[in-house]
């Protein structure tokens, strides 16, 4: 199986999402989220969402797990405290959000959905065959939306970790990650 790069460029973003057998010339954040002024930020996942917020010369790493996407304000907990402290205009964010898993690899209960909806994220809520899904990019970008990011200025990349041959996924039963670098 061949690896796979992913690059994205939009409004002084630049990142690019390292698959299998790809090598990139980074170190993973250790922190999550990090931050970094004026230099480039890389992260390891495989089906959760990687999130890069870039305002000026700052950048902020954020891998959104799956535990803190479903809490009521998990993503905007840990992201709205780092704001504050660097001084980061949420409307002159632009923001990318990586390859993960798409909805249809991610069923939940009734119950979870409900609960979703009653907290008004109805739109990262479907209902296929009978079966309920969440969307996890959605959630991060409902929260995105929620600190003040405008929705012009957020990017959602089409693929899916699952899905795409050549990238790693942990409910596929790969153990390895993919590296996403950002500056």
């Amino acid at each position: 199986m061949g690896g796979m790069i992913i690059e994205f460029s939009e409004s002084g973003l630049q990142a690019k999402t390292y698959g299998e057998g790809e090598k990139a010339n980074a170190t993973p954040a250790k922190e999550n989220p990090a931050f970094a002024k004026g230099a480039p930020l890389a992260l390891e996942s495989a089906d959760e969402v990687p999130l890069f917020l870039k305002e000026g010369d700052k950048l902020i790493a954020f891998k959104a797990d799956f535990p803190t996407l479903l809490e009521e304000n998990g993503v905007i907990g840990k992201l709205a405290p780092l704001f504050a402290k660097r001084g980061i205009n949420p409307r002159e964010a632009i923001c990318y959000l990586g390859p993960s898993l798409s909805f249809s690899h991610c069923p939940v209960s009734r119950a979870l959905q409900e609960k979703l909806i009653a907290q008004g994220k109805r739109a990262a809520c479907k209902r296929t065959s009978g079966v309920d899904y969440v969307d996890y990019q959605v959630l991060a970008l409902l929260a995105l939306r929620a600190l003040g990011v405008p929705m012009k200025n957020i990017y959602v990349s089409p693929y899916c970790t699952y899905e795409s041959k050549g990238l790693y996924s942990h409910r596929r039963g790969d153990q390895e990650e993919n590296l996403t670098v950002a500056e």
